[in-house]
């Protein structure tokens, strides 16, 4: 875990040269909110809370926080049990659901995913350039491991030696999808971290505080301001 936080503090400590920091212990702050982050990289353990567990009062802050609007509610989703598995159906079925249909339909149903809108808006504040050089950097150091994390604790990974029938590409394209909902506002907060800009650092300071136990999708496009969440 060391190496890859010094790797990211020196990254961000890189973009000031000269230039003073916000205010002294700045990169300590900032560090300490993305340590949780960076210690599921180093150990692959992502520790995703259950659904019922879920604060969700502290979910809908946090994503009101971030978007700068209100938020009507939140809703929990568990990929881990999606619905009562039948009698008859075996464990790789089930799994091979869980994959295949539940997350599928879950995106389906959303205006777009938190990460894909929170990209788009800070594109305009920092410029796509910059947020795709940071996305590059966050991406090799942090962003594929805790990817690989989320979907070793959601159980798809195992499916791979259950038996069921879940191809590798398949795979690799909900990681790529978690990394997206992930990244969407890792990215913004680290590029905010590398200019000083203590005000988009507070606004996402919540959420990326609750991504290590809850993962938030996106809006409902058939229920504006009804958000879903991903718990274990």
């Amino acid at each position: 875990m060391g190496s890859i936080e010094k790797q990211i503090r020196e990254y961000i400590a890189s973009h000031f040269h000269d230039r003073t920091m916000p205010f002294p212990g700045y990169l300590d702050e900032v560090m300490g909110v993305l340590r949780p982050l960076c210690i599921i990289a180093a150990t692959g353990e992502y520790p995703l809370a259950q659904a019922d567990a879920v604060n969700l009062e502290h979910v809908s802050d946090a994503i009101a926080t971030a978007m700068g609007r209100a938020v009507k509610s939140v809703v929990m989703a568990s990929v881990s049990r999606p619905f009562p598995p039948p009698d008859w159906m075996s464990a790789a079925v089930y799994q091979d659901h869980c994959v295949s249909t539940f997350w599928d339909e879950i995106l389906a149903s959303l205006q777009g995913t938190l990460g894909g809108i929170l990209g788009a808006q800070y594109s305009a504040r920092y410029g796509y350039d910059r947020l795709a050089a940071i996305r590059d950097v966050w991406q090799e150091h942090v962003g594929v491991s805790i990817g690989v994390a989320a979907i070793r604790k959601l159980g798809w990974g195992n499916a791979l030696s259950s038996g069921a029938q879940i191809r590798v590409p398949t795979l690799e394209q909900r990681i790529a999808e978690l990394g997206v909902i992930q990244g969407g506002v890792l990215v913004p907060y680290l590029a905010a971290a590398t200019v000083g800009d203590t005000d988009v650092l507070e606004n996402l300071y919540q959420l990326v505080l609750l991504l290590p136990e809850v993962l938030v999708l996106g809006e409902r496009s058939d229920a504006p301001g009804v958000w879903i969440a991903l718990a274990a």
